[in-house]
């Protein structure tokens, strides 16, 4: 039937009457476990939410601050500074892309001529390798091949014999699941916990030598 549609261009089997409101019952009730299965999610995904925010405020409580600055810091008082938790990784960020424009204006004007030196040489010998390249049929052939090996009816096949035996998480594995990723998340934060504390300690450790 597909070689004759092909071939032939049309179809001698007469084309399939939908009657008004055929399976009008079946396709709402799919629609509404679809819209309760959407809920349930974001209602699941809202508590792991909350969760993770919990974890992260006592893994944050556990560890506490860490200074190893061994300075003497003159003057007393709180510091507050309420704007450093949202600029600060903004000029971190800043700082990278200044020094990426930098390195790239060096390379530019070949103050980094070795950088410089190769790219051209890259570029010159890519341009001339490109002027004999058959790009309409190279771009041709390769489409045709994605086309035949991943859009072919042998994806029928991989349905059968791989996806559609591709089980879905149950409830006990998701949990086992959920109960292996928190011990792993407890570990690290344990190993964090540890690791912040020895950075407090060689850092009291240093301002009472630094005395003498």
């Amino acid at each position: 039937e597909i070689l004759r549609k092909v071939v032939i261009g049309n179809d001698l089997a007469p084309p399939h009457n939908i009657k008004p409101f055929e399976n009008f019952d079946a396709a709402k009730e799919e629609m509404e476990q679809w819209v309760t299965r959407v809920e349930e999610a974001h209602k699941e995904a809202e508590r792991k939410y909350i969760e993770a925010q919990k974890e992260e405020e006592e893994r944050l409580k556990e560890i506490g601050e860490v200074d190893d600055d061994i300075g003497t810091k003159v003057g007393g008082g709180i510091s507050i500074d309420p704007v450093r938790a949202a600029l600060y990784p903004i000029q971190l960020m800043l700082g990278m892309l200044c020094r990426a424009i930098r390195f790239v204006k060096n390379v530019i004007i070949w103050e980094e001529s070795y950088f410089s030196f190769w790219i051209a040489t890259g570029s010159l010998v890519l341009a001339v390798v490109c002027l004999f390249v058959p790009w309409f049929w190279l771009m041709k052939w390769t489409s045709r091949v994605i086309v035949w090996t991943v859009f072919g009816p042998w994806m029928k096949l991989v349905d059968m014999f791989y996806i559609s035996r591709t089980k879905p998480e149950t409830e006990e594995e998701r949990k086992l699941r959920e109960e292996a990723e928190k011990i792993k998340r407890k570990l690290a934060n344990t190993e964090a916990a540890n690791q912040a504390r020895q950075i407090r300690e060689n850092t009291k450790k240093m301002k009472v030598m630094k005395k003498y």
